[in-house]
């Protein structure tokens, strides 16, 4: 990119799995590759998809949101996050 650091782009929607757990496993491993890669600027296109307060997912879309605030805290690469939404009135 124009700053000298990978752009990565992570669609949340292609992360989500009908199996038990392997949303939060996708999640993880997305994670963990933007900071293998850091310095890097991730952005997550169409966040509302993972975080729709509408629905039922079985808590799904909690623990992304969960474990995704406690990464943003805790991270140690250089990872800069940036969020787009085409519906904001969808976010928690």
């Amino acid at each position: 990119g124009g700053f000298g650091v990978p752009l990565l782009r992570l669609d949340i929607g292609t992360l989500y799995n009908k199996y038990h757990g392997e949303t939060e496993r996708n999640l993880r491993a997305a994670l963990k590759n933007a900071e293998m890669l850091s310095p890097c600027v991730l952005w997550l296109d169409e966040i509302e998809k993972a975080l729709a307060t509408e629905g039922s997912d079985d808590g799904v879309s909690r623990r992304v949101l969960g474990y995704l605030l406690t990464w943003m805290a805790e991270r140690k690469g250089k990872v800069f996050l940036v969020a787009t939404a085409n519906d904001v009135s969808a976010l928690p």
